[in-house]
């Protein structure tokens, strides 16, 4: 998995096209969004940093810092999420006391770009 999100981390709009794809971004399709997407991969790290950030993500254990949370807390995870599904969600707002869950409707893993 980490080896084909590698691949497609490139500058080629191919690669951004199919980064968006697997990410269900519903606006992919956009041309000035894709550049955008493209210019924010170039920009933010190289390929070999980008497979530590994964490996990093992958390997996070919160351990019990979720049931140590004191404050007010909102959960919030788009239903159709393609990346993390909405279990995680849930979960999460499980395990932090007194939590409150809100799922929104979409398919995107980011939320800021949805319509």
């Amino acid at each position: 998995m980490i080896s084909d999100l590698v691949e497609m981390f490139g500058p080629s709009r191919t690669a951004v096209m199919a980064n968006l794809n697997r990410l269900g971004i519903v606006i992919r399709w956009n041309a000035s969004f894709v550049r955008w997407v493209g210019r924010l991969q170039r920009m933010s790290c190289s390929p070999k940093d980008f497979i530590k950030q994964l490996e990093s993500v992958i390997a996070l254990d919160a351990g019990d810092a979720p049931e140590r949370i004191t404050t007010r807390t909102m959960v919030v995870h788009v239903k159709g999420d393609r990346v993390l599904p909405v279990a995680g969600g849930r979960l999460l707002a499980e395990l932090i006391p007194d939590a409150d869950y809100v799922e929104i409707p979409g398919e995107d893993h980011f939320a800021w770009i949805m319509p």
